[in-house]
């Protein structure tokens, strides 16, 4: 099993998008998974080089940040760079892909949405492969103030195909609206 650059960057993007004690949870399942006794060499150099990216998100985690920009691929236009500190995420949902008696599941499913001060925002998605031969899917929208957040994760999900439930995980996990 070789990791190609577009590998690499993918698990580190989606590592760096987790928080501190999601990658501590999936940090302890993967040595779950390494420690098991009938584990095949192929499993174990998948769990050590899943481990090695988990650390350095993490490391990166604990290290002082700069303002460093991101690049978000949207769908049916060019990417747009961000600075992740004025862009912050006020939703998310995933569902990595949990390895299954040491064989890695198919896919990875991810969506975020983030929300500058002036309202703006951007809704986007990836849903991966675990098989570092297979194709990573991308996309997203940037939005205007006032724009339908559920309506564009409704959108971008299925527009990748994300599973249902991580679609109606990320609505569920919008900011409750607030009535008179």
């Amino acid at each position: 099993m070789t990791d190609t650059p577009t590998e690499y960057d993918r698990l580190l993007e989606l590592y760096r998008s987790m928080t501190t004690t999601q990658l501590e949870l999936l940090r302890k399942a993967f040595l779950h998974d390494a420690a098991q006794p009938a584990i095949s060499v192929d499993t174990a150099v998948f769990c050590a080089k899943r481990l090695a990216l988990l650390d350095q998100a993490i490391e990166e985690r604990l290290q002082p940040t700069s303002k460093a920009r991101e690049i978000v691929i949207l769908t049916d236009r060019a990417p747009v760079s961000i600075e992740g500190d004025e862009w912050p995420i006020i939703a998310r949902a995933e569902r990595l892909g949990p390895s299954v008696n040491g064989t890695p599941a198919a896919e990875d499913h991810l969506l975020v949405v983030r929300q500058h001060q002036d309202r703006r925002a951007i809704v986007y998605g990836v849903r991966a492969a675990a098989d570092v031969d297979e194709d990573c899917w991308r996309g997203g929208e940037l939005l205007q103030p006032g724009a339908d957040l559920a309506g564009a994760i409704l959108r971008v999900g299925e527009s990748l195909t994300i599973l249902p439930s991580v679609i109606r995980a990320c609505i569920a996990s919008l900011p409750a609206e607030e009535l008179s």
